[in-house]
């Protein structure tokens, strides 16, 4: 019975100390980064570019001067390139 009662005492004095050491971190800033880099958005280099929406496109007919087979598919549909 006493250790359970212990436990009750405890436990809330833990949860303080952890809380004070959160709210000092945050005052000082030191975790101010991470959190700013999971809220700010992923940039993509100048050569990739990203979207979503609906894409419009022009079909065309492609054709060969010469006659040939495809020795090998090195993709699938639907696979990023």
């Amino acid at each position: 019975m006493a250790s359970s009662r212990k436990r009750w005492i405890v436990l809330p004095i833990l949860v303080l100390v952890l809380a004070g050491i959160a709210a000092a971190l945050l005052s000082r800033g030191a975790l101010k980064v991470p959190l700013e880099a999971l809220l700010r958005p992923q940039t993509l280099p100048e050569t990739l570019a990203m979207g979503n929406g609906r894409l419009e496109a022009t079909e065309l007919d492609v054709a060969t001067k010469m006659a040939a087979r495809l020795a090998e598919v090195l993709v699938q549909e639907g696979d990023t390139v």
